[in-house]
């Protein structure tokens, strides 16, 4: 009787109670992502890109003639298989001290056309 009806009267309040906290939910989440892609809009519209044009151009050669920059003599690098081919030479893995590094060479190595070919 009374006692069945009062049951399934809790139980229908309970389940409407769960469906609107798990809408509540939903709404929360997408909030809070729709409020971080619009700080991140933000961000990029307000990002002030420098202007490089009156620096001076830096080469290679100034790169490796600076004393603050360390340049490991290749003979103690343990090179091992190449990872890929940049813009100006090999990439490696290596192996320097017991420290991993990948070293670049600044020509092209033999090998280099065919990782170019896989990449």
């Amino acid at each position: 009787g009374e006692g069945g009806a009062d049951r399934v009267i809790a139980l229908l309040t309970l389940l409407v109670f769960l469906c609107l906290l798990i809408i509540e939910l939903f709404v929360l989440l997408w909030l809070r992502s729709f409020s971080r892609a619009r700080r991140r809009t933000y961000c990029l519209e307000n990002l002030e890109i420098p202007d490089f044009a009156e620096k001076p151009s830096v080469s290679m050669e100034d790169i490796f003639a600076d004393p603050d920059i360390h340049v490991i003599p290749w003979d103690e690098i343990e090179l091992g298989a190449g990872i890929g081919m940049g813009a100006t030479g090999m990439v490696y893995r290596g192996v320097w001290h017991r420290s991993a590094l990948a070293p670049r060479s600044r020509r092209a190595a033999p090998e280099a056309e065919a990782v170019r070919a896989r990449f």
